[in-house]
């Protein structure tokens, strides 16, 4: 839930430039908040939802909140966005912040180079990224990080939960 509510506040503080990007945030925060009110899949048999953890009255306010920004993500929104996306446009990455601009570039140029052009033959030997990739994504910074078990709950009680989109 921690890292749902991380996203949702990411996506809300992003600068949506054009009508594609607000279609983008919008879409986005439903689906994100589709998943927190219907509960968050852990595994195949395993399903955690906010009010399971004592948490009925953010709950409550974010069964409101979905109401208002599913309205500004219905089928006929996603339909366009999707037409839109395959006819080449593409949204807005710029974040604000030239660092982690960088961040993401130089993570995109690391999976175009060292990812891409293996990834398939890999997943059809069901083989392990190799090592020395491994080593460069660490190399990177990207590693893998742990939450503490109350993490996720604590996260989740004191998210601001917003009631409606905003344009």
């Amino acid at each position: 839930m921690a890292t749902i509510a991380a996203a949702l506040d990411a996506l809300l503080a992003w600068q949506a430039d054009t009508d594609l990007d607000w279609s983008m945030k919008r879409i986005g925060a439903a689906q994100l908040l589709g998943e927190l009110v219907g509960g968050i899949a852990m595994s195949g048999n395993e399903v955690v939802r906010p009010w399971e953890l004592g948490l009925e009255a953010k709950s409550h306010r974010l069964q409101q909140a979905r109401a208002s920004w599913l309205a500004a993500g219905d089928r006929d929104t996603r339909r366009k966005l999707a037409d839109r996306l395959l006819a080449g446009e593409r949204p807005s990455e710029r974040s604000g912040d030239d660092t982690l601009d960088g961040v993401r570039d130089q993570v995109r140029a690391f999976a175009k180079d060292r990812i891409a052009p293996h990834a398939h033959r890999w997943h059809r030997a069901d083989a392990l990224i190799p090592a020395e990739v491994v080593a460069e994504m660490a190399d990177l910074g990207l590693s893998g990080s742990r939450l503490r078990p109350n993490m996720a709950a604590s996260a989740l009680a004191s998210w601001p939960w917003r009631s409606s989109p905003k344009n």
